[in-house]
């Protein structure tokens, strides 16, 4: 005898909430129910299979033998664990924590199952309801996570192809169309090859890491071959601190560019390796001198040494085989 779900949770409710025939109703449903499982159990693995959610490692409980009053609730965690929107969603989630928390509430379930304690067999169940809607809750957190990261990455793509394009232009401007604007070029366009790729394999913490040098190295290009224009220097700034927190900070960006692109390299000799480092402390050395200018508000001074400390620094990243104008 074929008996639906409904009509089997109606029986159930109607046994709890009966005063007089409670328990005799209830062994009703029990027998039923057994009856009926094969036919139950059926449905939700063909569910499970056309969403992809395993359920091999769920046990399916025996309703003859569980404890009065749990049949209900081990029922609803199985389809819950197997045919649900947030087992399905947690599946489809490359979230690893929101797995984990999945296969947890998984062993909780097969632990409830075999729990003999009515009262403990109720709390283990509800620690699984729990699990299921934290690892989904984990699953969703991912996947707004990943789409700001998108978001993120793209903006600072179309960035350092806006800074491309206007290094390109400049240096045209310029009549500064030359081999080693060139290699230029070809190393910030090999840096977002590398960041493309490693977004594409969803390691977006690396594709950054791997683009913003290469953003810093076309901004900073672009600055320098702007340096030497008197008009858009004159127009810029406004007072002679306003033009030194502005060198601060392109010669704060060469610091950041030796680091990232020259420092961590392991095929420099240990001649290229000294030099580097003799053209790093002079640098320091005048940026030192030009922080103590600035505090003495000789901002004029603080400026020159700014820029001899700049230069300095462009030419340690040269020798580490990265070319920068300036």
């Amino acid at each position: 005898m074929q008996i639906t779900k409904a009509f089997l949770f109606v029986l159930l409710a109607f046994a709890v909430t009966a005063t007089s025939q409670a328990k005799h109703l209830e062994t009703i449903v029990l027998q039923l129910a057994s009856s009926s499982a094969n036919l139950n159990t059926s449905s939700e693995k063909t569910v499970a299979s056309h969403s992809k959610v395993q359920a091999e490692d769920i046990k399916i409980p025996d309703v003859t033998t569980l404890p009065e009053g749990t049949v209900g609730q081990a029922v609803f965690v199985r389809k819950l664990l197997t045919i649900s929107s947030p087992a399905i969603q947690v599946k489809k989630s490359d979230n690893l924590q929101a797995k984990k928390e999945f296969a947890q509430a998984i062993s909780q379930y097969n632990k409830a199952i075999d729990e003999t304690d009515s009262a403990r067999k109720k709390l283990l169940l509800d620690d699984v309801v729990k699990r299921v809607f934290k690892a989904a809750k984990l699953s969703t957190t991912e996947q707004m996570t990943s789409g700001k990261q998108q978001q993120d990455f793209n903006k600072k793509l179309a960035s350092l192809h806006s800074l491309m394009n206007a290094l390109e232009r400049i240096s045209q401007e310029k009549h500064k169309d030359n081999l080693e604007l060139k290699a230029t070029l070809k190393h910030i366009s090999d840096m977002e090859k590398e960041a493309i790729q490693a977004f594409e394999k969803h390691n977006e913490l690396l594709a950054m890491k791997t683009l913003e040098p290469a953003y810093l190295l076309v901004k900073t290009s672009v600055q320098n071959l702007r340096q030497g224009d008197v008009l858009v220097r004159s127009l810029n700034f406004e007072s002679k601190q306003e033009e030194y927190e502005y060198e601060l900070d392109r010669n704060n960006t060469h610091y950041m560019l030796l680091k990232m692109l020259v420092e961590k390299k392991t095929s420099l000799s240990d001649y290229s390796k000294q030099k580097i480092m003799d053209y790093r402390l002079i640098a320091e050395s005048l940026s030192a001198e030009a922080k103590a200018a600035a505090q003495k508000n000789d901002h004029e001074q603080a400026i020159k040494h700014l820029e001899k400390s700049t230069k300095n620094l462009i030419r340690a990243i040269r020798i580490g085989g990265v070319f920068i104008p300036g």
